[in-house]
């Protein structure tokens, strides 16, 4: 397949066997296009609006991936996780127990005292900050860059 040009109205056209060339309707004065006319740069904010999607979804990925604690013991990721974990550690504190019974990431239970819960969900907690820091502060450099070329080499 070839891909034309058409320097009157910048219009891209494709001949998938040549023989839309000899048609009476085809506009007269195509070129064959090159790469930059089928696939232009991007502009500086088309290239900030894609890369704040890639990091965006790398972050997602990054927050939401599992923490091993002190002990080995690998639980869930993410904001969520960590809330749920310290909720759960404070509702049994609560309630008067010394123990929370927490759930890692292959749902197996774990026993612990209010102390290693709350070490659990901080740890957690911190990873999903370390990973929130390092998101916000991409955006700030993919905002601050001045080229489509340095937009596109910030990367997670």
């Amino acid at each position: 397949m070839t891909v034309w040009y058409n320097p009157a109205d910048g219009s891209l056209h494709d001949d998938m066997d040549g023989a839309a060339l000899s048609l009476p309707s085809w506009p007269l004065g195509m070129k064959e296009a090159t790469a930059e006319q089928i696939n232009p740069p991007l502009t500086l904010e088309q290239a900030q609006a894609v890369q704040l999607a890639v990091i965006a979804a790398d972050f997602q990925t990054a927050a939401s991936a599992s923490v091993a604690d002190s002990n080995g013991n690998v639980w869930n990721g993410g904001e969520s996780s960590a809330l749920s974990i310290y909720g759960a550690v404070q509702l049994a504190q609560a309630g008067g127990a010394a123990t929370v019974s927490l759930f890692d990431v292959s749902n197996a239970p774990h026993a612990l005292t209010i102390s290693q819960g709350t070490a659990v969900a901080a740890a957690i907690g911190a990873a999903y900050q370390a990973d929130f820091a390092k998101y916000q502060g991409l955006k700030v450099k993919i905002a601050a860059a001045t080229t489509a070329t340095e937009v596109q080499a910030i990367t997670w």
